[in-house]
């Protein structure tokens, strides 16, 4: 059954659902499936069994373009691989990961240390981007999300 959360109680750990049938229904907070926290006003897709509402989760069936709002942001391997091949001396593919410190540590050497080193700390840099990029670019999709956005892994 499908409806829309009308409150939700941290605190109290329970919450009420208007279902798509004009009835209102509550549940336990135990009950919440979905990844993120309730938000007021959300779509819900629940189960009515024996008098109690169980399994309430988020009803992403309303995106049909695939955006859920406060989902984490979707990273193209495509763009990251391509910044990592033509920018990867800047960083830039790291920034676009969501890898903001380590974006900044190849910046900072690229840029910083490369006068003091005549360039070849920035041609190492950008080695390691070019690298970075032709790995991001031979994975699937799937493969990239699960190990540099789900399992955070930063270099390589």
């Amino acid at each position: 059954m499908k409806g829309t959360l009308l409150d939700f109680s941290v605190s109290e750990s329970k919450g009420t659902i208007a279902g798509d049938d004009g009835v209102r229904y509550n549940f336990i907070g135990t009950e919440w499936k979905g990844a993120q926290p309730p938000v007021l006003n959300q779509r819900v897709d629940f189960q009515f069994n024996d008098g109690s509402v169980v399994g309430v989760y988020p009803d992403f069936s309303q995106y049909a373009n695939g955006i859920v709002p406060g989902a984490p942001a979707r990273v193209d391997k495509v763009s990251a691989g391509i910044c990592g091949i033509l920018l990867g001396g800047l960083g830039i593919h790291k920034f676009i990961m969501g890898y903001n410190m380590e974006g900044a540590i190849m910046l900072a050497v690229s840029l910083g240390t490369g006068i003091f080193t005549c360039g070849l700390s920035s041609l190492v840099i950008h080695i390691i981007g070019l690298i970075e990029g032709i790995i991001y670019l031979s994975m699937t999709q799937e493969q990239f999300e699960n190990t540099y956005i789900k399992n955070r892994k930063p270099w390589f």
